[in-house]
């Protein structure tokens, strides 16, 4: 298992998730589980262009770690 942090690239609106820290085989099943966490900004974290995917070494069980949300 590998820590994943997930970071939108972009401005990031009220009720929106920042970024999140996710505990997973790989980036694939890391994007969806953020995915299935969405606020606002909609399923995106599978997305490049709107953000960025960094590996953070760790063990552990599947699932998030940190969840950076910008609430109104």
């Amino acid at each position: 298992m590998k820590l994943y942090l997930l970071t939108r690239l972009h401005t990031v609106g009220w009720d929106e998730v920042v970024s999140l820290v996710i505990r997973a085989e790989n980036e694939e099943q890391a994007t969806q589980i953020a995915n299935t966490n969405t606020g606002n900004e909609g399923e995106i974290w599978d997305d490049p262009l709107q953000v960025s995917c960094e590996v953070l070494e760790n063990e552990g069980d599947v699932g998030i770690i940190i969840d950076d949300y910008k609430a109104s």
